[in-house]
């Protein structure tokens, strides 16, 4: 033990993997996906096995909401109050473990929708109010409980994964555009000085990358946003003063985009960041 004093983390780790193979270690292996890690590991003898071939039962993850039963009295006096607590609950449903943030259908009913805070389980509206002539569709409760994340200022990060044309990105932006300072409308809450759209920018060849790519910043960076503005053009159907706005947001940089392997040294105070095509990620960039 007193070898890995002071020794905590990475360090640590490749002080054990090195203690282990001195100490005649038939096989000693690291096992990691970071990749300054395996660099260092690898300068220093130890070797080294990408984490990779990972197969996972989609089933067995969390969700972020499930379904609970209660009795009809319970339901009743829910119903009135809006809310409810764990004490609340039958004694079996008081031992399972509620996670902050997770959302839970009562008796199968879309119209009792709920979510933990830590304390109590808070009425989730499943009617929310449009915006731009958006809003989540009518007994989707993915895109119910993800409008309800995005417009909650004490969630600092929303995750959303998700099927192609799920309504991800135009649920982000809509919320984005709704919170930012310079937008019209006072139905929320305005937070915001701009919004900062990253992106991984993935060439299939070295010809793609954005060196190589002619033009300004925006230009290049153009291909891999595309789906942005694909979205942006939705909102602006709702009108030309939309088109003109989103237009101005965009040239005066309250609107930005850039690529992940810029983002290094930025600030970005004040900020509305949203993360396209995350999952494209490397563990490094994150």
């Amino acid at each position: 033990r007193g070898a890995f004093f002071g020794l905590v983390g990475e360090p640590k780790i490749i002080a054990l993997a090195i203690a282990l193979k001195d100490g005649g270690g038939s096989l000693v292996k690291l096992v990691t996906l970071d990749e300054k890690m395996a660099f260092k590991a690898r300068y220093l003898g130890i070797e080294v096995e990408d984490l990779k071939d990972i197969k996972i039962n989609i089933d067995k993850l969390y969700r972020g909401y499930r379904h609970i039963v209660l009795p009809s009295v319970l339901i009743e006096e829910i119903k009135n109050r809006k809310f409810f607590s764990i004490s609340d609950l039958p004694e079996d449903l008081r031992k399972e473990k509620f996670f902050e943030n997770e959302f839970v259908i009562l008796n199968s009913n879309y119209k009792l929708l709920f979510r933990y805070n830590g304390s109590n389980f808070n009425f989730v509206c499943n009617h929310p109010k449009e915006i731009f002539g958006i809003k989540p569709r009518e007994n989707n409760l993915s895109q119910i409980f993800a409008w309800n994340l995005l417009f909650d200022k004490k969630v600092e990060i929303t995750s959303l994964f998700g099927s192609a044309g799920s309504g991800k990105t135009i649920l982000a932006f809509t919320a984005a555009l709704a919170q930012l300072k310079n937008f019209p409308g006072g139905q929320y809450e305005k937070l915001y000085d701009r919004i900062v759209v990253i992106t991984p920018t993935v060439a299939l060849s070295k010809e793609q990358d954005l060196g190589y790519l002619p033009g300004e910043k925006m230009e290049k960076i153009l291909p891999w946003v595309q789906a942005v503005f694909d979205n942006f053009k939705i909102i602006e159907k709702s009108s030309d003063v939309m088109h003109k706005l989103i237009a101005s947001l965009i040239e005066d940089d309250i609107v930005e985009f850039m690529d992940i392997n810029h983002v290094r040294g930025r600030s970005l105070s004040n900020s509305c960041v949203v993360a396209e095509e995350a999952q494209n990620f490397t563990y490094s960039e994150v």
